[in-house]
């Protein structure tokens, strides 16, 4: 954990005598078709400079709607009911919108937790880190130098080439860490962090959170911090708040939260967070497949097999430029048995998302082979391949942007039942009722849209989309990322559940080294487009023969938790 001395709570105060942040008896309410939910009650907090809070809780606690308080952002349904919100001073939730224009950015800055819809398709990277600088007064010329300086910063390579290109040209961490640099261009007392790091891999999870930590002692910029990683708020915060339900049920030291909870839903948190400790056969996460191949049984059948595959995309730097080719996979060789959870781990842009496109059938290999049951999936006739479909299902890295903005949930979910021809509306109607069941989330939230629903909330929506006809491989591209430690573990639960009433095979690609080590059955580590280690999860983990996957490992949050 830090070193620093300063708490949220009884942090040293700024030189005006009184906390940057001050948080007093707010509560937030929601005007839904269902009537009024309260999200918020009676929250109380303060902040100081150069201090770090975390505020971790299940998806739906609070955490987030609080944090949009503090910016003035809520979604326009909802209403601060009671309290203040004093930043310097000054009471935010009485501000006028011209007094909350000088305070966004400058004053306050925000790192929101979905790239992709918070950056503009249209527009090229660079143009949207400058456009915050040049409304807080710097010239063109030197909002170009700082943004350049800032995608160095936050981890990405070829900076100069990268501020012309567009947010589709960037990897899901890669849009994550632009957001990060907006939020710290115009170098803000106080920075709000919404998940900030829930899409990058390990290693650069600690380059820009070293980044953070260095901004906060050196300009005494406050960071508030929302996360459902324990590990990284232990390691990284002075201070951890616990949100359930919409109140602070637990408040202190991050070290005194982490080894002595006196909650019982903090120590529920902590129990459900995953541990490199955990093996796949310790768990109930352990599978038929894991079974009989432990026990030296059964012929291995491969569901899916890549051979030699290479994919290269066609890339241009600028409108006259001429175009380059870019190797996002340069010859892949691996094979998902049958019933079993193979993972493929790596850094942002190391190809494992290229990888989940090919699977897929979304994109086309530029060499090589990839088999489905034995069958060349490059020759599917169109029924072929419509069963195919069927038969494989994507969950994305985003769920945001995987979700119709304008279908309910009830309606995205049951989507693929009527494409496919499946049931009656009404036996849909009652598997729709199964799925939210299965995932954890009510069945009045059927009624509701994307937008009216935290990330997590989100993610299980897209999990129980892809579950709802019964495939038999489901590609799971950071499928557990946005979710909170206790929702997490039931997905996990859930997904092994599945697989052994089914035999369902599962792709899991994942930057939480944790997670993987305890649902898969192999794990194959890339680099650069290339498969650099592969083995069994003891093997990797225990035994890394590459420095690249040693260098991994190091970086897992709460490896420099003070003893």
């Amino acid at each position: 954990m830090s070193d620093k001395t300063a708490t949220a709570t009884a942090a040293p105060e700024t030189a005006t005598g009184r906390p940057l942040l001050s948080i007093q008896n707010l509560s937030i309410s929601f005007r839904t078709a269902q009537g009024v939910f309260t999200a918020v009650t009676d929250a109380n907090l303060e902040l100081s400079a150069r201090s770090t809070l975390a505020v971790v809780g299940e998806s739906g606690s609070g955490k987030s709607t609080m944090s949009a308080a503090i910016n003035r952002l809520l979604a326009p349904n909802a209403t601060i009911t009671s309290g203040k919100i004093l930043f310097n001073g000054i009471d935010l939730a009485q501000a006028s919108e011209a007094q909350m224009t000088g305070v966004r950015g400058a004053g306050i800055g925000l790192v929101p937790q979905d790239p992709m819809s918070n950056l503009d398709p249209v527009y090229r990277i660079g143009h949207q880190i400058t456009e915050a600088l040049e409304a807080h007064g710097a010239t063109p010329s030197a909002a170009r130098l700082r943004a350049i300086e800032l995608l160095s910063m936050v981890g990405i390579p070829e900076p100069e080439r990268r501020f012309r290109q567009f947010p589709h040209e960037f990897s899901g961490g890669m849009r994550q860490r632009v957001l990060i640099a907006i939020g710290l261009a115009c170098r803000p007392q106080l920075l709000i962090a919404d998940e900030p790091t829930s899409a990058l891999d390990v290693t650069v999870q600690r380059q820009v959170l070293d980044q953070l930590s260095a901004l906060t002692e050196e300009m005494g910029t406050a960071l508030f911090m929302i996360t459902h990683d324990l590990a990284l708020a232990a390691e990284r915060a002075d201070e951890v708040l616990v949100m359930f339900r919409g109140s602070i049920v637990e408040h202190g030291p991050a070290r005194q939260i982490l080894e002595d909870p006196q909650h019982e839903y903090t120590k529920r948190l902590l129990l459900a967070a995953p541990s490199l400790a955990v093996r796949r056969g310790e768990t109930r996460n352990a599978t038929p497949y894991a079974t009989h191949q432990a026990a030296g049984t059964g012929h291995v059948d491969n569901i899916i097999e890549l051979s030699a595959v290479r994919k290269e995309f066609v890339v241009r730097s600028g409108f006259l430029s001429r175009p380059q080719r870019f190797v996002a996979l340069a010859g892949s060789t691996f094979s998902i048995p049958r019933g079993s959870t193979v993972a493929i781990v790596g850094e942002s842009g190391s190809g494992k998302s290229t990888t989940t496109r090919l699977v897929l059938g979304l994109d086309a290999p530029t060499s090589g082979s990839i088999t489905f049951e034995g069958a060349e999936t490059s020759a599917f006739t169109k029924k072929e391949l419509f069963d195919f479909r069927r038969r494989v299902q994507p969950v994305f890295q985003n769920p945001f942007a995987s979700l119709d903005a304008l279908f309910t949930v009830g309606a995205t979910i049951v989507e693929p039942l009527v494409v496919h021809g499946w049931g009656t509306k009404e036996s849909r109607a009652v598997r729709l009722l199964e799925l939210l069941d299965a995932v954890a989330l009510p069945a009045d939230i059927a009624a509701r849209y994307p937008h009216e629903l935290s990330g997590g909330q989100r993610q299980r929506v897209a999990i129980a989309r892809a579950l709802a006809l019964q495939p038999e491989l489901i590609v799971l591209d950071e499928a557990v990322s946005a979710l909170d430690v206790l929702v997490q573990a039931q997905i996990l639960d859930l997904l092994t559940r599945l697989q052994h009433e089914f035999g369902l095979s599962y792709l899991f690609i994942s930057h939480d080294l944790a997670v993987v080590r305890q649902i898969s059955d192999f794990v194959h580590v890339m680099q650069n487009g290339v498969i650099v280690e592969s083995g069994t999860p003891d093997e990797i983990f225990d035994s890394p023969r590459e420095q690249y996957t040693r260098e991994l490992l190091a970086a897992i949050p709460g490896s420099r938790i003070a003893s």
